[in-house]
């Protein structure tokens, strides 16, 4: 006759997996909120202050969202994935607020609308020097 496997406190297969998801989830939703705060933080110490603070509050919640997953059944598993949209669509709207290098270029150029507080180039020979040494820093 054949045994009967194992799986310890776990009973099957199934639930090791399921235990085994969960935790990896866990694991990536307190990673993912670690790198959201790291990244606002850094925005703000370029002087992005509105994203960065954004960031960094958005990066808390997600850490605490997924610590809370972690040790608590209070929240379902449908009521956490509507949790987790919203917090992805605030990430999405609080992205609109970074502006990058070729952002402020633009911003700067002869049809720009000069709203990032940069100044628009004096001629076409600063604006195409400032488009290159854009591009070495890529």
């Amino acid at each position: 006759m054949a045994e009967r496997l194992s799986f310890g406190a776990f009973g099957n297969a199934a639930d090791l997996l399921s235990g085994a998801g969960k935790l990896l989830g866990v694991v990536g939703g307190v990673l993912a909120g670690a790198l959201q705060f790291y990244e606002g933080y850094e925005a703000r110490e370029d002087g992005d202050v509105v994203f960065g603070v954004g960031s960094m509050l958005l990066g808390v919640s997600w850490g605490l969202l997924s610590g809370i997953l972690a040790f608590t059944t209070l929240i379902s598993g449908g009521l956490a994935l509507v949790i987790f949209l919203l917090l992805i669509a605030v990430g999405y709207a609080l992205s609109l607020f970074r502006h990058d290098k070729l952002q402020h270029w633009l911003d700067s150029c002869y049809f720009g609308k000069h709203a990032l507080g940069g100044e628009k180039f004096p001629n076409l020979h600063a604006q195409t020097l400032a488009y290159d040494a854009l591009l070495k820093e890529e």
